[in-house]
Order: C-alpha cells, then structure tokens, then sequence
C-alpha cells in the first residue's frame, strides 16, 4: 500500500514540502509517546505508541525493527475513499483511533 501511496502522490495538485524542522518535530513526538510492548502471537515483540499526537505499532525480532507504523493524529487521514480494495497506509489511521 506504500506504492499505492507514492503513485498517487505524484498526481496530486499543490504537494506541499516538508521542511526537516515538521520531519524532527514528528520524530520527536514518537520518542515521547508511551510505549507499551508485548510478545508477540509469532516471533519478536510487538510495541504500540500512543500519545495525544502519535499513534503507531511496531514488530521487532532480534533486535531488528521488522516493521513500524507511525501516524500524526493532527493530520487526520482525509475523506477521500481509496479508489482500489486495498487500504492505503494513509488511510489507516482510523484502525488505530477506533
């Protein structure tokens, strides 16, 4: 679903930029959040973050990130429906808040 994401990007009309400062502010309210970790069902430890601007989970096996999602609650995720049957990663957003 991140290609989904990347194809649509590029047809998208008035892309705003990121600047590196919004980058290191989102990063930094990640390494605040409350993180709670578990075992998980297979291999590794699963991890959540959660926090009034951040939400997000994460798979670590080995001492090596398999996986991680973080999502800025302040973004919201749009009202635009995915034009495909897969679910966007911007659109998961909503999994996390229910």
């Amino acid at each position: 679903s991140y290609a989904v994401d990347a194809m649509d990007c590029d047809s998208r009309d008035n892309q705003e930029r990121i600047a590196m400062d919004q980058v290191n502010s989102f990063l930094d309210k990640c390494i605040e959040a409350k993180q709670e970790k578990t075992r998980s069902v297979s291999l590794g430890t699963d991890y959540r973050f959660v926090s009034d601007t951040v939400v997000g989970s994460g798979l670590v096996f080995k001492s090596k990130v398999v996986h991680l999602t973080l999502f800025n609650k302040e973004a919201g995720n749009g009202n635009r429906r995915p034009r495909t049957r897969l679910n966007r990663m911007s659109g998961r957003l909503r999994y996390f808040l229910d």
